[in-house]
């Protein structure tokens, strides 16, 4: 039943992944909901329901038959499954044929030779050119003392999609061999619904099913060493495409660990070899160790990762490629070996792959020694909380065996953020190193991605989203997988530009508090009021506000006192001035003071040309700034007539963003290192509630990604969906 709770039968390829979206954006909202304080993260969530519901960024594979690696409890279920799929016993119809071919033989056999308990369970894998290797797990009836090797960790799954614990019942063991993701093995259990159990006494069960387990064994035959070279024999004459059997050992019906010995019962190796997608180079799979579970999706994310490397090689050419997660054989050796045209270069001079599984260290070690003629490579095996000084220590290295100086040596890291998420230690590691200006990241969880994205693209030191492609890497499951190329946020100056009473304070206080480590403003209204209560002349409080205004948008931590602002003339702090902003020729003065990479121009303009009915818009909305108002505000006047004479005044002056001042990336005062700039300018009117309080939104949007959307309405569900626009 659990698989089949996994399978949409009834509803279409776009409809699926329409409901991912709706589902991510209601679980988005329900998660702000129940913690208000965890700030962008909520915008986090909902740029991610963007980009997974837009079918130009979606890559769709094969539903059926696409898994290269599946693993069994045996004996195997023998009801029969949904007579769609045709299949005799309980077999997951994603696996591909051969391996269920292979896993119902291992059943069958057992069963002819009166030994259904015999084996506990069979994990099988299949190579790109159609060899297989596959492990059993075998009782064996020796040492019983059940309580001694009885594995606690088998009995709690964390589930690869929600987080959610579920508890298992000790009798129907944990499904996931070599320790690896619930989501990548698609196996056919039945597990208690939901994370509530709280009739269920673990320790009770614990110890009856031990006792069980205790009076099956004293009952069991044990006549394996008699069926070794019987079983060898019948599965290699069946199938001649295998090149490794091996087993590991069970005394209790519990899951061995990585520590359990493996023993080879067929073929040279306890491994079976692959080819990297680039180069074409061999590298070994230990029996147990992590290998990706969908060849198709596989190639297609490399093949992306490699396009988007391509796209900027002459930036990358020279430098550290740095891969790290449990597929560090492939990226390591395929990235690595890259060059930069046939018969060219290399891309990349050095290698840095880190890994906490000891069985993809054992791997690496064999595979990095067997082409140290191709590349040089530095291997570390370090724990997640190790990581991030180990890292940083042999990148340092690294760059320094380099010709070049080392302020010109890029970093590229291919990671893979797993169930769980990176590391904070190491998303630290990442935002701090300089030399990093690229990241491909891996995801097969929305939960894990969520977390760390909120994470890299917080700080001074933050990312922004460039590229993203979804994949049905687990196709016909509700889990999605995704990779994204992130790369340094750039230096970000927004402007508000609009009279009193159009809202730009409010929309500039929500950004702020969403998160005031990375949105900081500077209230001119403000701080010239603090100057004049101190007892300042206007002349003299418009000239300080003035150098404090300075002073912020060159970075300089002085100003009034604020300390989130960076005194590092170069960081990727999204600065926000809150004033009118009026004058075109002061716009050009702050975008030449900050050297801002991006600028965006948010226009409020009320929609008239009547002056009187603008004036009277204004003065109704600055109405709450009267004398016993709620507003308290700063400086503006707080009588009508005041207030009339203040909205005229601003009126006069105000220079709306013209096209040529829009397309002028330099916007005649940029200075050298704003050749790269880019201007968005936003369109709003103030008396659009709905546009007004989704504006914060789309400047984080113009802040956190590269991708632009566009929004459409089905009209006969009334759902939206997302489309690119174009990419900047």
């Amino acid at each position: 039943s659990g698989l089949h709770d996994r399978i949409n039968l009834n509803k279409t390829e776009k409809d699926r992944r329409m409901g991912k979206y709706q589902n991510m954006r209601s679980n988005s909202n329900n998660h702000h909901q129940q913690h208000k304080d965890e700030g962008e993260r909520l915008w986090v969530c909902q740029l991610l329901a963007r980009l997974f519901a837009c079918p130009e960024l979606h890559i769709p594979s094969s539903h059926k038959h696409y898994r290269n690696k599946i693993t069994y409890n045996l004996p195997l279920d023998p009801q029969s499954n949904d007579e769609h799929y045709g299949l005799s016993v309980s077999l997951s119809p994603f696996a591909e044929r051969h391996l269920n071919d292979v896993c119902q033989e291992i059943h069958e056999w057992a069963a002819k030779m009166d030994a259904e308990d015999m084996f506990r369970e069979v994990m099988a894998k299949i190579s790109r050119d159609g060899t297989i290797l596959f492990r059993v797990t075998v009782l064996r009836k020796k040492n019983l003392n059940p309580q001694n090797q009885y594995d606690e960790s088998n009995h709690d799954c964390e589930n690869n999609e929600t987080g959610d614990v579920k508890k298992v019942n000790p009798n129907e063991e944990r499904n996931v061999a070599g320790g690896e993701d619930s989501a990548d093995n698609a196996i056919v259990r039945t597990t208690t619904s939901g994370s509530d159990n709280s009739g269920w006494d673990r320790r009770t069960n614990q110890k009856r099913n031990r006792n069980k387990a205790a009076i099956m064994l004293e009952q069991y035959e044990d006549k394996w060493e008699d069926l070794k070279e019987p079983f060898v024999s019948h599965m290699t004459k069946n199938f001649p495409a295998i090149i490794c059997i091996c087993y590991n050992e069970t005394t209790n019906h519990s899951r061995p660990t990585k520590e359990a010995p493996m023993h080879l019962l067929h073929g040279p190796d306890l491994h079976m070899t692959e080819r990297t997608l680039s180069g074409n180079l061999p590298y070994i799979i230990g029996a147990d160790t992590f290998c990706e579970v969908n060849h198709e999706v596989e190639k297609l994310q490399f093949d992306q990762k490699i396009e988007w490397i391509n796209m900027h090689k002459r930036k990358y050419q020279g430098g550290i490629i740095l891969c790290s997660g449990r597929d560090i054989n492939s990226w390591g050796l395929g990235f690595g070996t890259m060059l930069d045209h046939p018969q060219g270069k290399k891309v990349f001079a050095e290698v840095v792959v880190v890994q906490h599984c000891p069985l993809v260290q054992r791997d690496a070690l064999v595979n990095y020694a067997r082409h140290e003629d191709k590349l040089k490579c530095t291997i570390l095996h370090l724990q997640k909380e190790e990581m991030a000084n180990g890292v940083a220590n042999a990148l340092e290295a690294a760059i320094g065996r380099q010709d070049r100086h080392h302020l010109d040596i890029p970093v590229v890291i291919v990671a893979s953020g797993g169930r769980k998420g990176l590391n904070p230690s190491y998303i630290k590691m990442m935002k701090e190193t300089r030399a990093i200006q690229c990241i491909l990241y891996n995801s097969c969880s929305t939960k894990s991605l969520e977390k760390d994205m909120t994470d890299l693209m917080d700080g001074r030191n933050g990312y922004i989203i460039d590229e993203f492609r979804s994949y049905d890497f687990f196709g016909g499951t509700n889990h999605s997988a995704s990779i994204l190329r992130l790369i340094r946020r750039p230096k970000t100056l927004v402007i508000p530009i609009g009279p009193a009473g159009v809202g730009k304070s409010t929309m500039v206080r929500t950004i702020h508090e969403m998160n005031p480590d990375k949105y900081v403003t500077f209230q001119r209204d403000a701080v010239f009021a603090s100057l004049r209560k101190k007892g300042l002349s206007m002349m003299r409080s418009k000239r300080i506000c003035h150098d404090k205004l300075l002073d912020f948008l060159r970075g300089n931590a002085s100003q009034n006192g604020n300390k989130n602002i960076s005194t590092d003339r170069d960081d990727a702090l999204v600065r926000i001035v809150d004033s009118t902003n009026g004058n075109i020729g002061a716009r050009k003065l702050y975008i030449q003071e900050n050297q801002p990479q991006l600028v965006i121009l948010v226009e409020l303009r009320l929609p008239s040309d009547d002056k009187d009915k603008i004036l009277n818009m204004l003065l109704d909305r600055t109405r709450n700034r009267l004398k016993g108002g709620d507003a308290n505000h700063p400086s503006f006047p707080d009588t009508v007539e005041a207030q009339k004479e203040k909205h005229q005044s601003i009126l006069k002056g105000v220079e709306y963003p013209t096209r040529m001042e829009v397309v002028d990336n330099r916007m005649s005062g940029g200075g050298a290192s704003s050749s790269a700039q880019r201007t968005v300018h936003l369109q709003c009117d103030p008396c659009d509630f709905k546009r007004l309080s989704a504006l914060p939104f789309e400047i984080f949007l113009k802040c956190c990604t590269n991708i632009q959307f566009k929004e459409v309405t089905k009209l006969e569900s009334k759902k939206s969906s997302f489309t690119v626009v174009q990419k900047k």
